[in-house]
Formats: structure tokens, sequence, C-alpha cells
């Protein structure tokens, strides 16, 4: 045998079927994987594993109740045995997952079935007098190119099935060498970012915020988490700070985020510099936690900081969280006295809506609109109207991403107040940053 999966199992002791919907339990299917493997290396066959999950499983259960997520799970297993052909076997993986043993190794029939597969989960059901209307999604694996054991093929497809979560439209997803990389870089990176704050591995930057009609009037600084790992080396923000987003470590480096800023602040009243506003990012995940304002409040309070001294940035993704918690920190942080902008304004498809709603004092406009502004016309109305905006909403407007002077002009032809970006300076560290303080 080409593994030692189905050898280590009693067949006579194990459940061969889910109790559930009737079909074939895992340990049954990843059995009879294991017998189709050592078939296929002898004949040099080729098949497939499609994963199948149902995205909206748990809501039911959660809402609907136990007993009618078992009932649409007995129906949606006899929509699957009545497409599957009679060569291929069915099962239950878990609780919203199922599996299908596909023995053809052709695409374009391989493609169909997993689109059968998507069609009847958006069939509605009619469970108990109630329409329920769910979605699914798809990750197909192929031996023996994605594993030539069961574990390897499985890991496969389910890396494709979480992939497919990121697509949109047509959730199916094949598994691919680059997928694999990309979750083990998360995986990895998310491990070493555990223990960044204790190993000391991270620092802040300060970017200067100016103000555009006079470049040498420094008003602001924005402050930029920086990591940099003996293995990893210096790693990109774009890279970590969705990680940890993810993993929910940005809850705990946000916190000390905001403490070592203010504990800076703090040495640089010390040494008589002139202090100004420091805008900090915060995430969601922050922002969702209850008593997150009473944090914020605390820290500044432990370091005897005013409210106006620290601006704390928010980004459109807000309005995907839990809004009724976010607006309640906010509120009670902007009655502390703190400032509140929206960073990379414009990016999302919230905004319009939500300025008000979160008591906004400023708008910080993405970089992509500062690219190319003097070059494409497009850019230039899209920026028009954004400044427009926010000055009638008597909003503060910061530009970001100011790279040349072309950049510099044009926006200065507009009622843009304030700007940063590389071509006054670069994030620097403390040390560095002190220049503009002095």
């Amino acid at each position: 045998m080409t593994n030692n999966y189905s050898e280590s199992l009693d067949i006579d002791k194990i459940e061969k079927t889910d109790p559930i919907t009737g079909l074939y339990s895992r340990y049954y299917f990843l059995y009879a994987v294991d017998l189709h493997i050592d078939y296929c290396t002898d004949l040099n066959k080729k098949f497939v594993i499609i994963l199948i999950n149902i995205n909206e499983f748990k809501d039911i259960n959660d809402y609907l109740g136990i007993g009618v997520g078992d009932k649409m799970l007995i129906e949606f297993s006899k929509r699957l045995t009545d497409i599957k052909k009679d060569n291929n076997i069915i099962s239950r993986i878990n609780a919203d997952e199922f599996s299908i043993l596909c023995k053809s190794d052709d695409i374009i029939e391989i493609e169909n079935l997993a689109s059968e597969v998507l069609d009847i989960i958006r069939v509605p059901f009619l469970i108990n007098n109630s329409v329920i209307h769910i979605n699914g999604r798809v990750g197909i694996s192929m031996y023996p190119y994605d594993g030539k054991d069961v574990e390897t093929l499985m890991r496969s497809a389910d890396i494709a099935l979480c992939k497919a979560k990121e697509i949109h439209g047509r959730k199916i997803c094949f598994f691919s060498r680059e997928m694999y990389e990309e979750t083990k870089d998360n995986f990895l990176y998310a491990n070493y970012l555990t223990n960044s704050i204790s190993n000391n591995e991270l620092s802040i930057h300060y970017q200067p915020i100016f103000n555009l009609k006079d470049c040498t009037e420094i008003v602001g600084l924005e402050a930029l988490l920086r990591w940099t790992n003996a293995t990893l080396g210096n790693v990109p923000p774009a890279v970590f700070i969705p990680l940890a987003e993810k993993s929910g470590q940005i809850v705990s480096i946000g916190e000390w985020v905001l403490d070592r800023v203010c504990k800076q602040i703090k040495f640089w009243e010390m040494k008589g510099y002139q202090i100004i506003p420091i805008s900090v990012n915060i995430s969601v995940k922050q922002l969702e936690q209850i008593g997150f304002s009473s944090k914020v409040i605390s820290i500044l309070n432990n370091y005897n900081i005013d409210s106006n001294v620290i601006e704390l940035e928010i980004t459109e993704s807000v309005s995907s969280g839990d809004i009724t918690t976010i607006v309640d920190n906010l509120k009670d942080l902007k009655t502390f006295g703190m400032t509140i902008s929206m960073d990379d304004f414009g990016t999302g498809f919230s905004s319009l809506g939500k300025l008000d709603f979160f008591e906004l004092d400023k708008i910080k406009i993405d970089k992509f609109f500062i690219d190319d502004i003097v070059q494409v016309n497009k850019k230039q109305k899209l920026l028009e109207s954004i400044v427009s905006l926010g000055n009638s909403l008597e909003l503060t407007i910061v530009a970001e991403g100011i790279e040349t002077r072309d950049q510099l002009s044009y926006l200065n032809t507009l009622d843009c107040q304030l700007g940063q970006g590389f071509l006054i300076s670069k994030p620097l560290p403390p040390g560095e940053a002190e220049i503009f303080l002095k």
C-alpha cells in the first residue's frame, strides 16, 4: 500500500455511515480513498476529491434550531445522491462539509459535477414551513498531482475550499501549488507574530502630516507599525496586519501600539518638544471589543495624555463589523474628546452612508487617487468630488501618498488642507522623527 491509513483501521469497528444523513462516514470515506489510491497507483490512473461547504449552516442551527439543521442536511444529502455517478463515493465529513470521491479525471466532467453541486445548494430548502436560502463553495484536489496520500489530498482540497471563499461569483476552486505556498507562509508568519511583542520585534515609525499650503508646517504624525523578525526579516505591514486581524492578534498588538505611542509622547514632552497630534490606526476587531473605549481612555489617563493629542484612524471596513458595539465605542471616545478619521477613504463601498453615522472629523484620501493624478482626468474628477464632499461636511481632508511636486501642485489647486507622503518624508523611527518636533 502507498500509505498506512487503511492498514491502521479496523474496518469492522468503524461506523460506515453518518447517523444523520445516511451517507458514508468520514472515516469510511478516508478508508475508501486510501484503497482507491492503491488501485490508481497500480494502473496509473487519476481521480479527484471534491470538498463541499455549506456557508450558512451554523446560522441555521443557531437561529432555527438543530432539528431544522439536521433536516436540511438530510435533504441536501438526497440531492447529492440524485446527481452522483455510479462510481462516485459521497460522504459527510463534518458538520457542514461533504466530500465526493470522483473517479473521473475528465476536467469538464469534474467542473460540471461541481457546478451541479452548487446549483442544488442554491435551490431553496422548505423545512418545517420555512424557506431556507443557502450558498456553498467547492474545493478540488487531484491525485497524484495534489497529493499521493489521503492526508495530503484532503489538505489540498481543504486549501482550495478556503480559497474558494475569496472568489467572487462561481465558488469553485482547484488546488494549486501557489495556494499551498501562500497558506504555508501565512501559517508561518502568524506563528512568529504570536511572540512578536514578547520578543521586542515590533516598532513604530512616524510619518509627518503637513500643511499643503506650507510644507514646512508639520501638523501631525501618523504612527505606523513595523515588524522585524530574526528569521523572516522585515515583514511588510500589508502582509502581517491582515494576518493579525484574521487571527485576532491585532487586539493585543493594537493595545501595545497605543501604549507605546503614549509612552513616546511622554518621552518627547520630557525633552521639551512641541507635541502635535499623533494618529493611530484602529482595527475593526478592536472596535468590536466591548469596553474598548474604556481601555483606550485608561491608557491615555495612565500617561496623563490629553485626549486631543491622540487621533484614531478607522477604515471603511468598520461597516462590516458589529455596528452597535463599534458605534458605542466611537461615541464614548468622541465624548472623551478624541478625533476620529477614516483612513483609505474611497476604496470601499460604504463611506458615503457612514460619514455622519460614525461622527468623523477627518477623511484621508487613499493613495490610489493621488497616483497619476496629473495624467488621468477621471482620477482628477474623483478627487475633486471627494474633496468637495468632505468640505461640504466640514471635515478635515488629508491626502495620502504624495510623492511628486506635480501631485502637490495639483492638490493645492483644490481645497485639500493636509497631506503626507514621501515627497516630504517617509515614515521615520522616533529618533529621526524628533527633527520635525524641534
